[in-house]
């Protein structure tokens, strides 16, 4: 039920965008976000021994209307973090003992954010913008030591403090901020109605 929610409130905002002679639609995948540091992920883990911590990363799928310098638009994000946990010994010291993983937690993240940006600095084929993003995060996880499975319901966000972007009729874009797209995140985007 969530994911169609999700997806009609994505779609209803970019059904409006589409019929513009200016619009931009973004591909693109972050690290660092918000979603996985709640998972108890960190930017930089050296753990070599005990949790180990797999996420996808943010995927995302954006659509913007372009006003002069101004974009205004929907992002629609998905992240899954799983976590395992290691068992045995690991440097011989009892060959019979086995070594394996197991699986401790996994959670899913659903992310709607409606923002805009800035271009503070905007040249024919490329920009460097700001911006923020708000809207409501959904979380799935399921315990597996425990057996259960929770949903809960957050406020998303993003700060984008710098990004670029080349835009042709197929382009890219990179930004460095914080929050659910990450502290960096990168992808193609396509400009429908640019010269």
């Amino acid at each position: 039920m969530k994911r169609a929610i999700i997806f009609l409130l994505l779609m209803l905002s970019l059904r409006g965008f589409a019929q513009t002679k200016t619009f931009t639609l973004r591909a693109g995948l972050g690290g660092g976000s918000r979603a996985f540091i709640n998972d108890g992920g960190k930017l930089f883990d050296l753990n070599i021994l005990g949790d180990k911590r797999h996420t996808t990363g943010p995927l995302m799928l954006e659509g913007f209307y372009n006003i002069n310098r101004f974009k205004v638009g929907a992002s629609l994000l998905y992240e899954r973090n799983a976590v395992e946990r290691y068992y045995g010994d690991f440097f011989g010291g009892n060959p019979g003992a086995g070594q394996g993983t197991y699986k401790l937690r996994t959670t899913h993240n659903y992310t709607v954010l409606f923002g805009g940006y800035y271009s503070f600095i905007q040249k024919k084929r490329s920009s460097f913008y700001t911006g923020a993003a708000i809207g409501p995060a959904f979380t799935n996880t399921t315990d597996y030591i425990e057996n259960t499975t929770k949903n809960s319901t957050q406020l998303g966000y993003q700060l984008t403090a710098f990004g670029y972007e080349y835009h042709n009729k197929i382009g890219l874009f990179i930004e460095a901020g914080y929050g659910y797209k990450g502290v960096l995140c990168a992808g193609l985007q396509f400009n429908i109605g640019q010269p």
